[in-house]
């Protein structure tokens, strides 16, 4: 029901405003669209965060797809729409669907293992997916929901097996919590740093080390 996906989603953004200690999240409005494929999600970040769906027939993996979608949408809102089209746009995507599988709970078995192989797949066929911030936007034009998703959770699941949860949530904190203007001005002070040299200065190795073994370990 409308009031059982409403409650789920409010305390995983409950837990994920604590977590990431930030002030206030956008607000989210959902809209149920039964005649819509089950498939079918849209979301627009304008105003707040809204979502229409139908998720009358989900089962387990199409439900966190969705809230994949509206944690997507809720941190893009967080940033002023810019962590979309920034060279960490990895790790929106990434972040978010680690969130909903593994964030406050434990990670479903069968979810594991379709979304490793959906990364191992998305390698197979295209090898430079690997390069998670230089080419992260043409992996996700061409691959999508949710294969180019799979790919960086993979990288987030890697991050958290060698280093823990709170690298995790750090990535986040430092890329996905504070609004970045639409001035030129903002997006210089927003790449003063290379994102790889954010990145290492995180997960305490250069990046291109990071991705020789998170391919190994996938």
């Amino acid at each position: 029901s409308a009031e059982k996906y409403a409650k789920r989603l409010s305390d995983s953004l409950v837990a994920l405003q604590a977590s990431l200690g930030i002030e206030a999240l956008p607000t989210v409005k959902l809209a149920l669209l039964p005649d819509r494929e089950k498939h079918d999600v849209d979301y627009a970040t304008s105003n707040g965060v809204f979502v229409s769906a139908n998720w009358l027939e989900h089962d387990s993996y199409d439900d966190a797809i969705l809230d994949s979608v509206l944690m997507h949408g809720v941190l893009t809102a967080q940033t002023g729409g810019r962590a979309m089209t920034e060279p960490y746009h990895w790790v929106l995507d990434g972040f978010t669907r680690w969130w909903v599988e593994q964030g406050t709970q434990a990670i479903n078995p069968q979810h594991e293992a379709e979304l490793i192989a959906r990364a191992l797949w998305t390698l197979d066929v295209e090898p430079l997916a690997e390069q998670l911030i230089s080419r992260w936007q043409l992996t996700a034009d061409r691959f999508a929901y949710p294969s180019a998703e799979a790919l960086a959770w993979s990288a987030m699941m890697y991050l958290e097996k060698t280093q823990g949860r709170e690298k995790v949530m750090a990535l986040a904190s430092e890329f996905l919590t504070r609004p970045i203007g639409d001035s030129i001005l903002a997006s210089l002070q927003d790449r003063r740093q290379a994102s790889s040299s954010r990145v290492k200065k995180i997960i305490g190795m250069p990046f291109d080390e990071f991705i020789h073994a998170w391919v190994a370990w996938l």
